[in-house]
């Protein structure tokens, strides 16, 4: 569902820069369904791209890219320099994953959470739920952090 909107709005023209944050595991899937189904080529981020960047930014140097989820929230380096690129869309997979718990009262932080907060000026907002959230999780969709305000598409 994402691959077809993704090259629905790339046609239109109303998205020229995309990026997809996913789970490590997943990121060679994304890649290959997005350029099967949809012949959308998205670049994965890699140590190897982040040393080869011309720029010095490897967010700067692709319009399309896939990031691993852990992979950014691990490294305030590369945060750094995605917190100053511009993104016309980003889709997160399992965005659940990053979302803040409650213990003793108080909201517990992550890493993950912190990524989702830099991410979030360029987001829709998330669901309430979708097909893949089970009823006892749909709660924790509150936790996960969202945009100010909705962006029209």
């Amino acid at each position: 569902m994402a691959g077809l909107l993704i090259k629905e709005l790339i046609v239109r023209g109303d998205v020229r820069r995309c990026l997809i944050c996913v789970p490590g595991s997943l990121a060679g899937q994304w890649q290959d369904e997005l350029w099967l189904k949809f012949q959308t080529h998205f670049d994965i981020l890699t140590r190897e791209s982040v040393e080869a960047s011309v720029s010095g930014n490897p967010f700067q140097d692709k319009d399309q890219v896939i990031i691993r989820l852990d992979q950014i929230a691990r490294s305030e380096d590369l945060q750094a320099k995605l917190g100053r690129t511009d993104w016309d869309l980003v889709i997160v997979d399992e965005a659940h994953k990053m979302s803040a718990s409650f213990w003793g009262g108080e909201m517990k932080v992550t890493k993950r959470y912190r990524l989702g907060e830099l991410l979030r000026p360029h987001q829709p907002p998330p669901p309430a739920h979708d097909c893949h959230t089970p009823q006892r999780q749909r709660r924790r969709f509150s936790d996960v952090p969202a945009p100010d305000r909705p962006r029209p598409l």
